[in-house]
């Protein structure tokens, strides 16, 4: 995957992960000096990249750590919409520091520009399936255990308003929920890709999300 976000031959690729760090453990060199921090961290002993609990040393010479599961401005926003987010600084159970430092890892060493504080060919954006569905309203829950295959089966009626799919990538969605997801995550990268980067974002990036008329919905 490195290689060819790498290449940047595509005009944008959407990752379903956290792109940044609240806003108060953002550096004040912004997103670029986030992503030399990480660049710097060891990798694991059992990964290549780094650990969550090496992310939380990086914030907290940033700043004190004091809430268990501190937000982004963006994943507040789709919280208050009733869309479960992952904090980027919890690394107990189902944490999301350890997917976190995964993605800013590869944004790092991929190189490539990284949407909203930059765009251009071969953009990185931030997806996040389940705020893509309720904007589409559709199931945003429910479906990603490989047994919930009419849940998915539900969420692909709703899909084909909007995408136009073979019977083999119906089933192969249906059977899979990381096929699902990917291919709803891909309507990020086209929304941003489309409308480029907004006028204003907070210091912690934005989850880019299609709304049903085409349009961003931040």
């Amino acid at each position: 995957m490195l290689s060819l976000l790498r290449e940047g031959v595509f005009e944008a690729a959407a990752i379903d992960a956290p792109f940044a760090l609240p806003t108060r453990f953002m550096p004040l060199g912004g997103h670029a000096e986030l992503l030399d921090r990480v660049r710097a961290l060891p990798s694991a002993d059992d990964r290549p990249f780094p650990s969550g609990a090496s992310l939380l040393e990086l914030a907290a010479r940033i700043a004190p750590i004091d809430q268990k599961k501190p937000h982004r401005e963006t994943e507040r926003r789709w919280t208050q919409r009733g869309i479960n987010t992952r904090s980027t600084l919890w690394n107990g159970p189902r944490g999301g520091a350890p997917f976190t430092v995964a993605c800013l890892t590869l944004l790092a060493r991929s190189e490539r520009p990284v949407w909203p504080w930059h765009d251009g060919q071969g953009m990185l954006v931030e997806a996040f399936p389940a705020a893509q569905l309720h904007s589409w309203n559709l199931p945003s829950s429910g479906y990603s255990k490989p047994e919930q295959q009419e849940m998915r089966e539900r969420i692909l009626v709703g899909l084909a308003e909007f995408l136009s799919f073979t019977a083999t990538q119906y089933e192969e969605m249906s059977r899979s929920p990381d096929a699902l997801d990917a291919t709803v995550a891909a309507f990020a990268a086209i929304a941003a890709a489309q409308h480029g980067r907004p006028a204003e974002y907070p210091i912690d990036g934005l989850i880019a999300v299609m709304n049903q008329y085409g349009s961003l919905d931040l």
